[in-house]
């Protein structure tokens, strides 16, 4: 995963901004020296950029957390179930309470 926020106009991260966006990563970053460790600090910034362009991000890094020994394939991981009960409440807080007056 890499999040290439230098390469985003300002037009591009505005439209995003519209879009609550959630990045997770797990605690392997130094498995792989120059990558994971890079690709974090590439997702932060964006995260950053979105939420300065007045959009809703979040960087939901699991070892902060209390959830330790994840790798790149979350959903693989051992306590899978507790990466998705995060993931679905940020969901609730910031996805479903802000469509839930809209009509289709």
């Amino acid at each position: 995963m890499r999040c290439h926020a230098g390469n985003l106009s300002g037009q591009q991260i505005s439209v995003l901004a519209k879009i609550p966006t959630l990045v997770v990563f797990g605690d392997h970053l130094a498995d792989v020296p120059g990558i994971w460790q890079s690709a974090f600090e590439g997702c932060q910034k964006f995260v950053d950029r979105v939420k300065s362009a007045g959009g809703d991000a979040e960087m939901m890094y699991l070892p902060k957390l209390g959830l330790k020994g994840n790798s790149h394939m979350l959903m693989q991981d051992k306590n899978n179930l507790q990466v998705a009960d995060l993931i679905l409440a940020w969901l609730d807080r910031h996805v479903d309470s802000k469509t839930a007056g809209r009509t289709k």
